[in-house]
Parts: structure tokens; C-alpha cells; sequence
């Protein structure tokens, strides 16, 4: 490929572009939750150790979790809660929910990322397909883990 043609391909296209902004607005409708409810923290026990040890960490100054009246570390690597979560709570507020849009605007990144990736490899109609079929092997094995265990 001579290097007009590599210059091509690097560039990105206005279609290409609409064509990213609707993949991510399909993604951010089906991806979308509510703090209010995320701060239900319904899987236990991470959810509840990544954002209350990172909320812990924001506003006491502490990486860890309070139960029943005694300080335990957290049970997971700290990294994601100091690094990343901490610092959003810290701005963010106390509401342990809202760390749901720091991970949606991830989730955002690396369908865009996955876009790109396809765009470059197969070309600009399976840059729109890629993300989706990321998204439905998702869905796909968590079906398959759960239809295991006797869950509908």
C-alpha cells in the first residue's frame, strides 16, 4: 500500500464519524443506569468493596470498609477504588451510585476503541458491527453462565 493510501485509510470520514456517534448513542441507551439504582450495588460482594472502600478513601482519608462497627481492609486490589474511584467520589460527592457514570463514559471508550480497531482491520460497515457483536457475546455468555444454574 503506498503511503497516499495508508493516508486514506487513516482518515477518518464524515460517515465514519456519524457512523461512531450512533454506535455510542445506541450504546449509552442500552448501557444508561440511573445512580439512584445503581447504588443498589447488586453484586455483592465487589460492587459494595470497590465503592465503599473508594468513597471511604474520598472522604476519610481511609481504603476501607466498615462492617458492623470494625475497619477491615478492602478484599480487592486497590487500584481501580484509589485510582479511579476515589478521585471521582471526591468530586463527584458521597453518593456511591454515581460512579456508575465514570464506568459508562469507560464502557463508551472502549466501544470506541473496538469502532476504530474494526474500522481499520475490515473497513467502515463492520466498525458499526464490531461493537455490537462485543456487546452481544457479552450478553451471550452471561445467558450461558446463568442457564447453568437453573436462572431464566
Amino acid at each position: 500500500m503506498s503511503t497516499d493510501a495508508a493516508a486514506d485509510a487513516d482518515r477518518w470520514s464524515l460517515r465514519s464519524v456519524a457512523l461512531l456517534l450512533a454506535v455510542l448513542a445506541v450504546a449509552v441507551v442500552r448501557l444508561h443506569l440511573p445512580a439512584y439504582n445503581a447504588s443498589n450495588l447488586a453484586v455483592v460482594p465487589d460492587s459494595v468493596e470497590y465503592a465503599v472502600s473508594a468513597e471511604r478513601l474520598a472522604h476519610l482519608g481511609r481504603l476501607d470498609v466498615e462492617i458492623e462497627g470494625r475497619s477491615y481492609p478492602p478484599g480487592i486490589a486497590p487500584g481501580f477504588s484509589a485510582l479511579l474511584l476515589a478521585p471521582f467520589y471526591a468530586v463527584a460527592g458521597n453518593e456511591l451510585g454515581r460512579a456508575i457514570y465514570l464506568e459508562l463514559a469507560f464502557a463508551l471508550l472502549a466501544l470506541a476503541a473496538v469502532f476504530a480497531l474494526a474500522r481499520r482491520v475490515a473497513g467502515g460497515g463492520a466498525a458499526a458491527i464490531g461493537p455490537a457483536c462485543s456487546r452481544a457475546s457479552r450478553c451471550c455468555s452471561t445467558r450461558r453462565s446463568s442457564a447453568g444454574r437453573g436462572r431464566s
